[in-house]
């Protein structure tokens, strides 16, 4: 079977929310969905290489696949755009901190590896308090059996914002609405520098040294 991209074009009267350069210490780090959304189905894909032989097919990461993560790929994430807009100024008119979304970042097959990116771009020191994870079991496994380099690859829908807290607090509270598990999962410490603070718990989804040796690994938060 072959998997299809496409892309979509569009209008908006809204000013993108990518104003890196207003990003601030205090503000939040906001990730619209969990991690890792992607995993059962990189164990699927691997298991079914001819080079790859499982002692045991994985019968629940076929029925994940089938009934979740498949429909997830289907399904266009109109929600999550309209939150966004709704956060965002008109075009022509200034950000406000303390009502717009300043920035928005996707994690996409990244996962939490777009956090490296988001700190690069924004030149800021990101500490991050929590690894929200979808299908951990399989994450988890993933990992230590060393099947995929990065277990918190994630879907379409999975984004990283930047905002105040009670901005992300009201954004949080909507994309619930909309069956998304948003989390405030940390915050901006500094504007001068990329890095990025995280829990050790990270190894417990990225197999690969040379990816987890990015961060600033520390045992609590």
């Amino acid at each position: 079977k072959l998997f299809l991209g496409a892309t979509a074009f569009a209008h908006t009267e809204k000013q993108l929310p990518v104003r890196y350069d207003l990003i601030k210490p205090g503000m939040v780090v906001l990730l619209t969905d969990k991690f890792g959304s992607l995993s059962p189905l990189n164990i699927f894909t691997m298991e079914n290489m001819d080079e790859f032989k499982p002692s045991a097919r994985n019968e629940l990461a076929d029925s994940v696949i089938k009934n979740e993560i498949m429909k997830s790929l289907t399904q266009p994430k109109f929600s999550l755009g309209k939150i966004i807009a709704k956060y965002s100024p008109e075009l022509g008119n200034e950000f406000d901190i303390s009502t717009n979304i300043i920035a928005v970042h996707p994690a996409g097959s990244d996962g939490a590896l777009a956090l490296l990116n988001l700190a690069r771009v924004s030149n800021s020191h990101l500490k991050i308090r929590e690894i929200p994870m979808n299908y951990e079991e399989f994450a988890i496994r993933a990992t230590t059996e060393y099947i995929i380099p990065n277990s918190t690859s994630s879907a379409n829908g999975c984004h990283i914002i930047i905002a105040s807290n009670e901005v992300a607090n009201q954004i949080a509270d909507d994309l619930k609405k909309h069956n998304f598990e948003a989390t405030i999962i940390g915050d901006i410490i500094e504007k001068d520098g990329a890095k990025v603070t995280i829990t050790q718990k990270l190894r417990n989804y990225i197999a690969a040294d040379c990816l987890v040796n990015r961060f600033e690994l520390i045992n609590s938060i």
